[in-house]
């Protein structure tokens, strides 16, 4: 055996019994203080549950049973831990310890098995008194028995029906078909006779309440989500469907409608809304919409907005599908997504950044959003997202001429930084935003320059306006973004070209006295100590560059995109 093994197997401690049960850090904590960390753990992991029809996570509780003897008894103890029930099979036995451990707490409980709905509902019903959450969710596969299935999601409503649950807050149902199997679609589950004075929120997959149910007079939260339109004529209306957001605003503080919806959106040829009717929403926080087949003229989206009055600290997320052969692609397209009026959408008003990307040529996303001035802190918001399934095919609405809508609808807007990320938009793109959004202070663009006309150069370059026929020069010409004083450039290759590209641009735009106050270059692949010939040519070409930056000219080195750096 080698010496240094040796050594290490006489050094290593021995475990003895004595040792084994010495009190670890966690062992010497007081019980307060570990009941505290139990029980906010509970709600941790409760509210990070990325399903919404999910409670919690799976199965957790067993854990803080098996570290040690004190932290058993402890979670014993602690009946908060035990109020969050998952039930995933036909097996009961779980349900009913965590009924008992749990004591008198209130209830937040998941089932997401048809079978299991049927055994846990009697053994809820003596608690229904209890129950502040109730979710019903599994997916049908229609490889089973369908009507069996349906017969299940029934009953189990029916059951529903006939508790009392005077605590209920929140209702979430989703019995949705199968995502692998798109050959039926089914009639949506209409909810009826729930009995819950206290329901706040209200989350439906393929199910709907009536309009003129009272349950709508006291929620906070709505959702409704692929909701095939019912043979309820009273659901198709419109104005039907407004007057339910009315009865809801005074307390609505969160909205989701996405895919499909029950309503009949009337025809427009304008944009004029068919309905006078205007919904207050004071207390409103985030309204979430996902549509597709949006591009008509103006579409379901834009007339919902239309009736809309939200807060300016609101913050709205728009996520539209784009299906060729389904969707009809028009000039300025957006402007029939998003109402250009800002009574509807405050922060076509007060937006003061925004933020561009794309992910692989299947989505474009657009933020903005305002900032307070003199801190960070973000208030109000929107976030569209064009979805592309088609994305090898030549698609109707090309993402230069999105950035260019967007833009040109937030044209009003104080909007002073842009950060853009290049991989997709060209110059055309980026002269069209440049042209819409004149109070541009700060640019950051991210991704590959390419040479010898890189689209942001191109860009920085365009002007704006009209020549004096007769004048002896320019005066009604200007360069885009007259403002502009701060300039990031972040990972790019570095290039032989980029220096003086710069300062060819920067140079054209001085002629229009404008000039940077910060450039900075975050670039990789560049020699880390160039010499002879090529260190006197870029120290000249800094120095020229320098001319056009009043205060400060950073170049610093990146690694590039994947790379790992030396310091992780």
């Amino acid at each position: 055996m080698p010496e240094a093994r040796k050594s290490r197997i006489a050094h290593r401690p021995v475990i003895t019994a004595s040792t084994a049960a010495a009190p670890g850090p966690f062992n010497r904590l007081p019980v307060e203080i570990l009941r505290e960390i139990f029980e906010w753990a509970s709600i941790r992991s409760t509210v990070s549950s990325t399903n919404w029809a999910f409670v919690g996570p799976l199965v957790w509780q067993p854990v803080l049973t098996q570290i040690c003897r004190q932290w058993r008894a402890v979670a014993l103890e602690t009946a908060n831990v035990w109020r969050y029930i998952n039930v995933f099979d036909e097996s009961m036995e779980w349900l009913k310890l965590l009924l008992a451990r749990s004591h008198n707490r209130t209830l937040d409980v998941g089932i997401h098995c048809a079978a299991a709905a049927q055994k846990a509902l009697p053994l809820l019903e003596p608690h229904s008194h209890r129950l502040r959450l109730l979710a019903f969710e599994w997916p049908v596969d229609f490889d089973d028995d369908t009507n069996r299935n349906f017969k299940i999601c029934r009953a189990v409503l029916r059951k529903v029906y006939k508790m009392d649950l005077p605590k209920l807050e929140e209702f979430r149902f989703d019995f949705s078909e199968n995502p692998v199997s798109d050959r039926y679609i089914m009639e949506p589950y209409k909810i009826t006779g729930l009995r819950a004075p206290s329901l706040e929120a209200l989350y439906l997959k393929q199910a709907y309440v009536a309009w003129k149910s009272p349950l709508f007079r006291q929620l906070r939260v709505l959702h409704l989500e692929d909701i095939a339109t019912p043979e309820d004529p009273a659901m198709h209306s419109l104005d039907a469907f407004l007057e339910v957001i009315q009865r809801c605003s005074p307390q609505l503080e969160e909205l989701t409608l996405s895919i499909g919806f029950p309503l009949y959106f009337p025809e427009q040829e304008s944009h004029r809304p068919a309905s006078e009717r205007v919904v207050e929403l004071p207390r409103l926080r985030a309204m979430r919409l996902v549509w597709d087949k949006v591009w008509a003229t103006p579409c379901e989206v834009f007339q919902f907005l239309q009736h809309m009055r939200v807060p300016a600290r609101a913050a709205l997320s728009i996520t539209i599908d784009y299906e060729r052969g389904n969707s009809r692609v028009e000039d300025h397209a957006l402007f029939s997504v998003i109402p250009r009026d800002s009574e509807c959408l405050p922060i076509l008003r007060t937006a003061t950044s925004m933020h561009v990307r794309t992910i692989s040529g299947k989505r474009t996303m657009f933020s903005v959003y305002s900032e307070t001035p003199g801190s960070t802190t973000q208030e109000g918001g929107l976030n569209l997202e064009i979805i592309n399934h088609n994305p090898t095919e030549f698609w109707q609405y090309p993402v230069d001429e999105q950035l260019t809508d967007f833009c040109a609808v937030f044209a009003g807007a104080p909007i002073s930084r842009l950060s853009i990320d290049m991989k997709e938009f060209g110059a055309e793109g980026l002269i069209g935003a440049f042209r819409n959004l004149n109070s541009l202070k700060v640019v950051e663009v991210q991704g590959a320059l390419v040479f010898p006309r890189a689209p942001i150069l191109v860009a920085l370059e365009a002007t704006q306006g009209t020549a004096e026929v007769h004048g002896p020069k320019e005066e009604n010409v200007r360069p885009v973004v007259p403002g502009l004083r701060q300039l990031w450039l972040r990972s790019l290759p570095w290039h032989p070209q980029l220096l003086r590209s710069l300062d060819d641009c920067l140079d054209m735009r001085s002629k229009y006295g404008t000039e940077l106050t910060n450039l900075r270059l975050e670039v990789f692949g560049r020699e880390s100590s160039p010499e002879g010939d090529a260190e006197l040519e870029e120290h000249h070409q800094l120095f020229a560059l320098q001319m056009w930056v009043q205060d400060q000219l950073e170049i610093v080195d990146v690694p590039a995109p994947g790379a790992v750096s030396d310091t992780e």
